[in-house]
């Protein structure tokens, strides 16, 4: 396919008013949320017992998934996916207008952080398996992997924007007008969202009279029982625990090792959104079938900067390796596109949900090696140690023929063609990283 239609594709989605506005709503929101996350980890960052505070945020950032994600799946297939992101949206409002205002009058507190932080990954356990099954609701079949497409471009141009915003504004607004803000914008994304025409194929979902455990679990046993799905949720697995601890500690990277202030944290996360839209871009452009193997090359080429990270202090050098492993990381996009092909519609919130579950078990581990290992032998032997662990995983992954034989065929009218496009958590993502 060439560059010329690929584009053509793209300003075509712009002509569907309901997928326009769904963007517009997640361009605010995700900018906005990102602002606070970066901004969240650096005032943590700049508190007593970093290390342990950072941790804890993490695991509780992850637990509401872990312990509620499968029935966030199960009702997203049995409920109007608007309406419940229509409600994620406005109670994520809700609960951060309330937090701005405990902030406001000088109670702000780790547990009132860590309190705010659970409710709004409790939301997300809703919203992501429903953000994620709606989008092939509002465009044709056809269309589904451009759009898939360009909402990754579109996020991380967003992600760009607004890491390197952030940087900069930290250093003039306080982090409860920070908090505010990001307020305004989950109350526009639900607006936005509201604004979409109810019609038949929006809202189709699966039906029942009663709650069925084997329906809740269903996502559960599709999971473990096809090749592909648990060999992915397996690697998946594995390589979040470095990513968690990757990310979360850019900021006590920052600080301890190259010696520098939050202006160079914002450009270290710009650059980390820098490395992931241009090889998200480049995969959309050059035609790749083998999104397995694309996968793998992720793994080991994350894997040898993180380890080249541990052995470096020079800020110019850091922030050049810091853009090659997110490079490394976008790999593994169509794959995750793979999978939204892959899973039968009428089971993809359950499935999705499953995933996230399942995946995200991997928190735990990384919040323990982040508040023990790191907080011991401090972060470069930490990255080494996680580098190690990537290049494993690479090895692992070779030698798995679901993995191996992911490949999106252009003549499949259902896989049209791979595009680097499926942001798991449709940037309430925490698949990937803590602060989309």
């Amino acid at each position: 396919m060439s560059g010329t239609t690929k584009i053509n594709k793209y300003l075509n989605l712009f002509k569907n008013r309901n997928f326009l506005m769904y963007i517009i709503g997640q361009i605010v929101s995700r900018f906005c949320d990102s602002c606070f996350k970066i901004s969240l980890i650096w005032y943590l960052t700049n508190r007593p017992n970093a290390f342990d505070t950072i941790a804890v945020t993490l695991l509780v950032a992850y637990f509401p998934q872990l312990l509620v994600g499968i029935l966030g799946g199960y009702l997203v297939d049995r409920i109007d996916r608007r309406i419940a992101m229509i409600l994620s949206d406005g109670i994520s409002a809700v609960i951060l207008l309330g937090f701005y205002f405990i902030a406001k009058t000088d109670m702000l507190s780790i547990p009132v952080i860590l309190t705010v932080r659970f409710f709004l990954s409790l939301m997300d356990t809703i919203y992501s398996p429903a953000a994620m099954a709606y989008i092939p609701r509002i465009v044709e079949k056809s269309a589904l992997v451009s759009a898939n497409s360009l909402f990754t471009i579109i996020g991380e141009a967003t992600a760009i924007a607004s890491t390197a915003v952030t940087g900069i504004i930290m250093n003039f607004v306080t982090f409860e007008i920070i908090v505010f803000i990001n307020c305004i914008a989950y109350a526009f994304a639900a607006l936005m969202i509201f604004l979409i025409p109810v019609d038949g194929k929006a809202e189709t979902c699966e039906k029942a009279d009663k709650f069925n455990f084997k329906a809740v679990t269903s996502g559960f046993r599709y999971a473990f029982k096809d090749t592909f799905v648990w060999q992915f949720i397996l690697v998946i697995f594995l390589t979040n625990i470095t990513s968690d601890v990757f990310y979360s500690l850019t900021s006590l990277y920052t600080v301890t090792v190259l010696h520098a202030e939050s202006d160079i944290y914002g450009i270290i996360q710009t650059v980390i959104s820098i490395g992931m839209f241009i090889s998200t871009a480049l995969i959309g452009v050059v035609h790749i079938k083998k999104v397995g193997l694309l996968l793998t090359s992720g793994f080991l080429m994350s894997g040898v900067v993180m380890i080249l990270l541990g052995f470096t202090n020079n800020t110019l050098i850091a922030i050049l390796l810091y853009f090659f492993f997110s490079f490394g990381d976008a790999l593994g996009i169509p794959s995750f596109t793979y999978l939204q092909l892959h899973v039968p519609e009428n089971i993809k919130g359950r499935v999705f949900a499953a995933f996230d579950t399942l995946v995200l078990i991997a928190a735990p581990i990384s919040s323990l090696l982040i508040s023990t290992v790191a907080g011991t032998l401090g972060v470069p032997s930490t990255y080494i140690l996680n580098g190690i662990v990537l290049v494993f995983v690479f090895f692992i992954a070779l030698f798995m023929r679901g993995i191996k034989d992911a490949v999106l065929l252009e003549e499949n009218a259902v896989c049209e063609r791979k595009a680097e496009g499926l942001n798991l958590a449709a940037s309430h993502s925490a698949v990937k990283y803590y602060n989309d």
